[in-house]
């Protein structure tokens, strides 16, 4: 750019994106700049320009991350869900095992293997 940075007065009907000037009316406002000075601007106007570009990038990616948190929210909360089943399953299993009977089973088995070791010994 020729003069970045350059402050002007002009007309308050200037519009800057289509450079239509309105009544004409156009001044500097500031001295001439030295050469140091339009390469500063021109470097800062270029870095502002790709960390803008940067900061784009890294919106979408944060927006992509955000979106990837809530699908593992909800897979963690379908894998809770299944965990919760197969406690209650192991559970109820538990249950049904006590209430067939299971240790009166082994209270008998316990007995009857004591009789035939007493009855072996008897004999």
């Amino acid at each position: 750019m020729e003069n970045p940075g350059r402050r002007f007065e002009t007309c308050k009907l200037y519009n800057p994106r289509s450079k239509i000037r309105g009544c004409n009316y156009f001044r500097w406002y500031d001295t001439t700049q030295t050469d140091w000075q339009r390469i500063i601007i021109n470097k800062l106007q270029l870095e502002n320009k790709m960390l803008t570009t940067e900061m784009g990038s890294l919106k979408e990616e944060v927006k992509a991350l955000k979106e990837d948190k809530t699908m593992l929210r909800t897979e963690v909360d379908k894998v809770k869900k299944k965990l919760k089943c197969v406690k209650e399953e192991k559970n109820k299993f538990g249950r049904e095992r006590n209430s067939k009977g299971y240790g009166l089973m082994l209270v008998i088995c316990v007995i009857v293997s004591v009789l035939v070791v007493w009855f072996s010994n008897l004999f």
